[in-house]
This record gives structure tokens, sequence and C-alpha cells, in this order.
């Protein structure tokens, strides 16, 4: 234990003279040094950085799907309200007996007069909430009657497929933006065909509770769906 005391005393002493004469290793070892020890703190701050930016992702991605789940949920109550309301449900009555007698070549029904009816009813909803128009179908997908005329009397229009199909089966849906196929004015005013849409459609029923058609309405997705992914998008930057 001496001789191994004595050693290693010998060799930290002529270390201690060796570092004495040699000034110019100095700066080195506090390269080293400070090298590593701003390796440390920097791989630090960046693991703080990366956890805290994470938390606020997901934090945002939370808040943005709230809020977009609200808005849904309050559009698929307005529609499923409208579709149900008495006023709306006895005109798309007539507008599928209507159809239906003249399929069948009986008397024909004053088709033009319901759906100008049935305008009137939809109006006030459209104008509070801002949709653009409104569409109903039967269950065979075929459309009764429409903001846009032209639709009427079209029959599974592929891009309407998806949302009319959630809706005549029984549950209220709002679909995703998509071009549209009939003239629509774009934010400038001007009319084109292919401007951003989206639907809210409902089921219609009977007064066995049955599904007989569906209403859809036109939502402008630059409005508050586009508003809210911005939002989330300014939070980001």
């Amino acid at each position: 234990m001496t001789w191994a005391a004595g050693t290693l005393g010998t060799a930290v002493s002529r270390t201690g003279v060796f570092l004495k004469r040699q000034l110019w290793i100095w700066p080195i070892i506090a390269t080293v040094l400070l090298a590593s020890l701003g390796f440390v703190v920097n791989r630090s701050i960046a693991a703080t950085m990366k956890a805290n930016l994470r938390s606020q992702l997901i934090t945002l991605v939370s808040v943005e799907t709230e809020m977009l789940q609200n808005w849904m949920r309050d559009n698929m109550a307005t529609a499923a309200s409208l579709a149900n309301s008495q006023p709306v449900r006895e005109s798309v009555y007539e507008l599928i007996r209507g159809q239906e007698k003249t399929a069948a070549g009986d008397a024909p029904v004053d088709l033009a007069e319901v759906r100008n009816k049935l305008q009137k009813q939809v109006s006030p909803t459209l104008s509070a909430h801002g949709y653009a128009g409104y569409i109903v179908a039967d269950k065979s997908r075929r459309i009764l009657a429409a903001t846009a005329q032209e639709l009427i009397g079209q029959q599974s229009i592929p891009e309407y497929e998806a949302a009319f199909s959630t809706a005549l089966k029984g549950n209220a849906t709002v679909c995703p933006p998509f071009a549209s196929v009939v003239m629509l004015k774009d934010e400038t005013g001007r009319m084109r065909s292919g401007v951003p849409t989206m639907f809210v459609c409902a089921p219609v029923r009977d007064a066995s509770f049955e599904v007989v058609g569906l209403l859809a309405l036109r939502i402008r997705p630059e409005l508050e769906f586009t508003r809210i992914l911005q939002l989330g998008q300014e939070q980001s930057i």
C-alpha cells in the first residue's frame, strides 16, 4: 500500500510539473472542457425545446379538433332540426308522392308549386346560418328539389354519393370540401363551376320514423371551416 501510494503521488507530482512547464496545453484543455459543456447544454436545451413544441402542437391539435367537432355538431343539429320540422317534412312527402304519381302516369302534381313552398320554408334557416343553398333527394338519391335548378331530376351524382348514403342510413353528416358540379359564386362573386363547397346532410323521416329522403344544406367552406383551419396554422407559426 505504501509503495502504491508513493507511486501514485509521484505520478501526480510529475503530471503537475509537466502541466506547469507545458503552459500551451491549458488552452486546449479549456477548449475541450468548454466544448463538452456546450454540447451537453445544447442537447439539454434542444430536448427541452422539442418537448415544449411537442406539447404545444398536441394542445393545438386537440383544441382545433374540438372546434371542428363543435362546428360539425352545430351544423348537423341545424340540418336535422330543419329536415324534421313539420312543414318541411310535409313538403318532402308531397314531392315524393308527386314524383311517384308522375312516374305511374297518374294525375300530375304541380311540383313547381311544392318546390316554391319548400324554398320559402328553408330560406330563413339558409339566411340565418349562411348556407348557400339546399337539396332534397329521395331514397333512390334522385334530386327532387334544389336551389340550383339544373340539379333537379339528376340521380346518384358521384360527388354527393358518400354524404347522401350516410344520411339515407339515418345519420346526419358533414362531408369534406369538394369541387362543385354546378355553377356557384366564388370568393370574388364570379359564377363558375369547381368552386369549393360542402354539404351538411340529414335524413327526412316519416311518421313511423322511417327514412324517406334527405335534406342537404350547402356550406361555404371559406367561412367557418377554413377560418378554424387557418387559426391552427397561425398558432403553429
